[in-house]
């Protein structure tokens, strides 16, 4: 039996973004940089962003997330 988890659609605009750039590779040190944030911060999105997926990981929340089609391809920059 599969694992349930939110919608994404329920994930902020800063949840989407943060996970966008963690699914191209982005260290979360690099996100923080990136988006202006402390990586504390990063941290604190990645944890909700797991629990809102339950995930238990963030590749497991980013794997949660391509299969449903919600991250459009970015380039990292």
């Amino acid at each position: 039996m599969g694992r349930k988890f939110l919608n994404t659609k329920r994930l902020t605009p800063r949840e989407m973004e943060i996970i966008k750039l963690k699914s191209l590779g982005f260290l979360d040190k690099e996100v923080a940089l990136s988006l202006g944030i402390k990586y504390c911060t990063v941290r604190q999105h990645l944890s909700r962003i797991s629990w809102k997926l339950n995930a238990s990981s963030t590749l497991e929340a980013i794997m949660i997330i391509v299969s449903q089609g919600m991250l459009k391809e970015m380039k990292k920059c």
